[in-house]
């Protein structure tokens, strides 16, 4: 940081003794070479774009572009040398002849930026670039309209060259219009001496400020290493434990709901078998004793299904013992005779049934309304049957649900 201190001190010294040009003076020096400059980029457009040189033969060039080498190798030698005298206007009128295409998307992109536009005054970043070429000679005419450029701005004098000047010709007779030139010269000189110290100043201000805060940032950094990662660690294994806590309160809230939802299927059937037994005769009310016995002895069991896989059939691999999310029908089934009752579970997550009814629900269920887009929920009007037969479980009949 010492070594890039010392080189600004340096270099804002070894400006005070230097003259550097104007500003005015490098603008008449761009407006002399910038219309020559525009002619010769089109020109190497044309080079880059046809792969040709002024050195080819016309031999050498397919039928169909001869009038466009010839246009190109007349333009090439009018222009090969720098000039101040450029009638842009004729150049385009020449291209317009076999270059129409190069005069409206090469050179009047070149005279927007480099003639009629005020914010450009040098060679250095010219943004246009021609597409569907390559850059080879645009690179190397930008270097020779630069190297023009350089060689056409007023020279540059030190200070100590000018004094050896003047004492090396004594002959030079001082008027009173030079010792005021003189004078306001070095008024100038002193302004730009004082923006100069005011600069450098600012410079060396910034600096130690950058090397402060830098100084801030790794006390900082060192600072938050010495942090007690232990007490971190403890605070995270207490943070596990708790969420572990909740997970198994979860997991025992989800097994109580499953086990009500069991019970209430258990005793709303149980309701509607007990309305059977005292609505029919006693010699059907006896059966139906006994099959509410069977449950009660442990012969009859609920299961549950998934989707079924086509018309009135459910996978019997697919049954299950237990309530899963995928669950969507639950069946109470007699284990000597594998037949019983089935239904759709109400409570389940239906959305997947009400986006895809014909998948879903048309299979095993009639619907006593009609299917709408805004439908939000279903009601069980009526049980289906179902009984296992080889690997499947059929339903007959089909469940009775509202759409609502």
């Amino acid at each position: 940081m010492k070594k890039i201190i010392i080189l600004i001190v340096l270099g804002c010294f070894s400006l005070t003794n230097i003259h550097c040009q104007t500003h005015q003076d490098s603008l008449e020096t761009y407006n002399k070479i910038n219309k020559w400059a525009v002619v010769k980029l089109t020109i190497a457009y044309m080079e880059d774009l046809r792969a040709w040189s002024p050195e080819m033969e016309i031999e050498n060039v397919k039928d169909s572009f001869i009038p466009e080498f010839e246009d190109y190798i007349s333009l090439e030698k009018k222009h090969k040398h720098y000039s101040e005298l450029i009638d842009l206007k004729g150049f385009m009128e020449s291209l317009n002849r076999n270059w129409s295409g190069t005069n409206k998307a090469v050179f009047e992109n070149y005279m927007r930026e480099l003639v009629d536009s005020i914010s450009t005054n040098d060679f250095e970043n010219i943004r246009f670039v021609p597409a569907k070429a390559s850059t080879h000679n645009r690179t190397r005419i930008i270097q020779v309209l630069n190297d023009k450029y350089s060689s056409l701005l007023p020279k540059v004098v030190n200070e100590d060259e000018k004094i050896e000047e003047e004492v090396i010709s004594p002959k030079r007779v001082l008027n009173s219009t030079a010792i005021d030139n003189s004078d306001t010269s070095n008024f100038g000189n002193i302004l730009v001496y004082l923006a100069l110290t005011i600069a450098f100043m600012l410079s060396i201000f910034l600096i130690f400020k950058l090397l402060k805060t830098k100084k801030k940032i790794k006390h900082i950094e060192k600072s938050i290493k010495r942090l007690d990662t232990k007490g971190l660690e403890s605070q995270n294994k207490e943070f596990q434990n708790t969420i572990k806590s909740l997970e198994n309160t979860i997991e025992s809230l989800q097994k109580e709901n499953s086990n009500l939802k069991n019970q209430q299927y258990i005793y709303k059937h149980q309701s509607e078998t007990d309305e059977i037994k005292y609505s029919v005769e006693s010699e059907k009310a006896t059966v139906v004793e006994f099959e509410v016995s069977d449950y009660q002895e442990g012969n009859r069991k609920l299961i549950y299904f998934p989707s079924p896989f086509e018309n009135n059939r459910f996978a019997n691999e697919d049954v299950s013992e237990t309530e899963k999310p995928s669950s969507l029908y639950i069946a109470e089934i007699n284990k000597n005779t594998n037949r019983g009752i089935i239904s759709l579970i109400e409570t389940a997550d239906l959305s997947r049934a009400l986006n895809s009814p014909n998948t879903y629900l048309e299979t095993v269920c009639n619907f006593e309304n009609a299917y709408n887009s805004s439908v939000k929920g279903i009601k069980v009007v009526k049980d289906g049957e179902v009984v296992l037969e080889g690997e499947d479980w059929i339903v007959k009949p089909k469940i009775r649900i509202k759409f609502i």
